[in-house]
């Protein structure tokens, strides 16, 4: 019989065997454990993926469960019972990993000329055609869909579907606008009435000339979706609008520029780069600038020729998309809490850490959101006045450090000096 075990996630870097998504932190996981001759190994899976021949057994009887913690004894004991929800690929909008929504069950094939059961994720006529439009598809016509739309194209029909009527809906999951290559996920609080928008995080991307997978931790509550492209659609001439946004009397500045003025042309197009919003390499102006002029340099046609602004601040756009403020960010619109004001905290913080250091400090940014998230979660109807009292309770995603910052915005009239020198750092940049 395959021996089994089970134990919470220590760091959130192993995969599901089944489904090759994360297993998030602090969650629970279940083990098979295979033994050779010299060597044992174990196989992580989710609790809602992993499947043994001859059935599971009853959670008690699983090595490590006695040491979980009653809320994690008890997860365990409702997910391997009969009934389970399923869960879902990762990468879809409203049921990424670790979403707080579980998900839709797959609607019962109707018969001949009966009317088709809708699912609970569709709430509007509008909802409603689309996903009447999507599942009359076939499949390979709805991956084709979400191969237009630059989005996951794996999972069952009901998974495809589901995925082309949030997009067309909402739009699509864009790339990361920190490492760029990333495709981001959404945890959406509810089912419906989310409008599009929840947790946003990149799981990172496979660096193929390292051979290792790059984490990112970029993290934000509302992000601008792509425009959806139907099945047909002609691809939009993105290089076109870029150049149209790119144009405008801003280049003026680049006419009295001699062709060897290297650091004029530099500065006058970190200038507009700036006005754009770009995601340059806040407080580091030295890369910035050197960013800034290689773009000059192969886009103008010789060594002696003008200089070619337009062509250089599409080549910054491509590169360097434009990443929201964190103050420019609109309320999520989501019900407010007693402590609102101290989880935004620690999301500008996140946000203003993640611009300024977004290589050094993943794991910090990661851990400051996953503690505004907590605040939110747990402590939404009694206001907080003490961090440290809040660090000494268990799983709360409350630190030492957290409690610090929280100690020093309750007591301070909500200043905390860390986070406004780095708002000075990136406003200055």
């Amino acid at each position: 019989m395959v021996k089994l075990v089970t134990e919470l996630a220590k760091s959130g870097r192993s995969k599901c065997k089944k489904c090759k998504d994360p297993i998030d932190a602090k969650t629970v996981r279940v083990g098979k454990v295979s033994e050779a001759e010299g060597f044992t190994g174990t196989s992580w899976f989710h609790p809602t993926c992993i499947t043994v021949r001859g059935g599971l057994p009853p959670a008690e009887e699983i090595d490590g469960f006695d040491e979980l913690d009653a809320e994690a004894q008890e997860t365990l004991k409702v997910t391997l019972g009969k009934g389970a929800p399923k869960r879902k690929a990762s990468g879809e909008a409203g049921h990424a990993a670790g979403s707080a929504v579980s998900a839709s069950p797959k609607p019962k094939k109707a018969k001949k000329g009966e009317p088709v059961e809708l699912p609970p994720y569709v709430d509007s006529l509008e909802a409603e055609e689309a996903f009447k439009t999507y599942n009359a598809m076939k499949g390979d016509d709805l991956k084709q869909v979400l191969r237009d739309n630059k989005q996951q194209v794996g999972g069952k029909k009901d998974e495809l579907v589901q995925r082309c009527v949030d997009g067309e809906m909402y739009g699509g999951l864009p790339t990361c606008p920190r490492c760029k290559k990333g495709r981001l996920r959404v945890e959406y609080a509810t089912v419906t009435g989310h409008g599009g928008q929840g947790e946003w995080s990149c799981p990172g991307y496979f660096d193929s000339e390292v051979m290792a997978r790059v984490q990112c931790g970029f993290c934000a509550s509302n992000v601008k979706r792509t425009p959806w492209r139907k099945l047909g659609d002609p691809e939009p001439d993105e290089g076109a609008a870029k150049a149209e946004a790119a144009a405008g009397s801003w280049t003026t500045s680049f006419d009295s520029l001699a062709p060897d003025d290297k650091k004029g042309a530099a500065h006058a197009l970190l200038a507009r780069a700036k006005e754009l919003k770009l995601s340059l390499t806040f407080g580091n102006e030295r890369q910035s600038l050197m960013d800034c002029l290689s773009r000059l340099l192969n886009t103008r046609e010789s060594t002696e020729g003008p200089w070619n602004p337009v062509g250089a601040i599409v080549a910054l756009q491509d590169d360097f998309p434009p990443l929201a403020h964190p103050e420019d960010e609109e309320d999520d619109g989501g019900p407010s809490g007693a402590n609102d004001d101290i989880a935004k905290l620690f999301e500008q913080m996140a946000k203003y850490l993640g611009i300024l250091k977004p290589e050094n400090f993943v794991y910090r940014v990661a851990a400051l959101n996953k503690a505004a998230r907590s605040i939110r979660a747990r402590y939404a109807d009694v206001r907080i006045t003490s961090g440290k009292a809040l660090a000494k309770e268990k799983g709360n995603d409350i630190g030492k450090g957290s409690a610090e910052i929280i100690d020093e915005f309750l007591q301070n009239d909500g200043v905390v000096a860390k986070l406004e020198e780095m708002k000075a750092e990136v406003d200055g940049a």
